[in-house]
């Protein structure tokens, strides 16, 4: 004879299946219903679950859902974190992009402290003596530190 659930006043499906889960019981969501097809294509047109599942990179293994080497027992936990994880990776462009504004082209007057110093520029990236400088007063301090204040070449 099969278990009953205890009457606890389960008003939904949703109530019962949560009271289920914080028991300890798992659900077996392979068992979705029969995704709709496209008339037009005759494919399967994806659930919400498997939408969201492909777009963040969400595994199930039977019990668990997976995401970036954590468990889940509902997909709603995954999908959040997931969410949460690229919103944060956005936001750490984000702040990299805004960190190294794009490097205007050398004034006339820097061009000819690059000439006396030998600094070259490529691609708005400084280079002396072999090193590479994203700003043109570091290319210049060291240069004056390689060249010396007597106005003769020191090693680097």
């Amino acid at each position: 004879m099969p278990k009953r659930l205890p009457e606890r006043g389960h008003s939904s499906y949703a109530a019962a299946e949560d009271a289920f889960i914080a028991e300890g019981g798992h659900l077996d969501h392979r068992a979705d219903p029969e995704e709709p097809v496209d008339e037009r294509t005759g494919e399967a047109e994806p659930s919400e679950r498997t939408r969201l599942m492909a777009q963040f990179a969400i595994r199930y293994d039977g019990n668990h859902y997976k995401c970036n080497g954590f468990r889940y027992v509902r997909l709603a936990d995954a999908v959040n974190y997931a969410r949460l994880v690229c919103a944060r990776e956005a936001d750490q462009v984000r702040q990299r992009e805004s960190a190294h504004p794009g490097i205007d082209t050398p004034s006339d007057a820097e061009r000819s402290t690059m000439v006396a110093l030998a600094i070259s520029c490529k691609d708005g990236v400084y280079s002396f003596a072999g090193f590479d400088y994203h700003h043109l007063s570091d290319a210049v301090h060291f240069a004056t530190l390689a060249h010396g204040s007597d106005g003769q070449d020191h090693p680097g």
